[in-house]
């Protein structure tokens, strides 16, 4: 498998904490978030990473290099701000596989990625999203479900419980060209919400652990269980 990581986030929220580092850099127990999504995501057999970086790029570079843990990393450096839709196109263009994880690299979710796979391509599903169930959708935006497809999205500030995308997509890298011609965009707020019904993304729960550290409390909180719950996954039986 292949995954692209978004990591070109300010981390304007965080800046209490972590100063002028760039978010996915984010210190958690001695070593980058990065370091930890991208440990797991080994685990869960992705072979080759695409990091779209922007702010702090060079600092991204060094830390991680050209391979992790013997996987293949590359970059794909945006020369100015192209929000998380334009980040993705231009990543896209240094991807090798036909169907291509997009991943927020403030967000570490877990989810069955080799059976949300096998669901995509049984479904002939263009693009399949992470949802989770949580207690307050107020804070991330609602995902309304029907079947098992995404048929809308609702604003942030809808209270109770519900669905929400927890930010983890796997999609065909075709479907850039249904893209906005807009050189930077929203992938969410300008393809996705407005699209929704015509690209019906297909819905795979995220069963397992879930924490963004976009904010200080939820930052903090990732400190205290994030390496447990990494270690926990690392001593499963490898899948391959």
């Amino acid at each position: 498998m292949e995954a692209i990581i978004l990591a070109g986030g300010l981390g304007t929220r965080l800046r209490g904490a972590i100063g002028d580092l760039p978010k996915p850099l984010a210190p958690i127990a001695g070593e980058p978030f990065l370091v930890w999504l991208m440990r797991a995501l080994r685990r869960r057999g992705v072979e080759r990473f695409v990091l779209s970086t922007g702010y702090g790029a060079r600092s991204i570079e060094d830390a991680i290099g050209r391979a992790f843990e013997g996987a293949e990393v590359v970059y794909a450096r945006e020369d100015e701000p192209l929000g998380t839709g334009g980040a993705a196109r231009l990543a896209m263009t240094r991807a090798t596989s036909d169907l291509v994880w997009l991943l927020n690299g403030d967000t570490y979710c877990e989810v069955d990625m080799l059976a949300a796979e096998q669901r995509h391509r049984q479904a002939g599903a263009r693009l399949t999203m992470a949802v989770r169930r949580v207690d307050d959708t107020s804070r991330f935006g609602r995902v309304e479900i029907e079947g098992d497809r995404a048929i809308r999205f609702d604003e942030k500030g809808a209270a109770g419980p519900g669905w929400i995308n927890a930010g983890s997509y796997l999609l065909d890298r075709r479907v850039v060209e249904d893209f906005p011609s807009a050189q930077a965009f929203s992938l969410e707020h300008e393809w996705l919400v407005p699209r929704c019904e015509a690209i019906a993304p297909l819905g795979v729960e995220a069963e397992g652990y879930f924490i963004d550290i976009g904010v200080p409390e939820s930052y903090a909180r990732a400190g205290r269980e994030l390496p447990a719950r990494v270690a926990a996954l690392l001593e499963l039986e490898d899948p391959n």
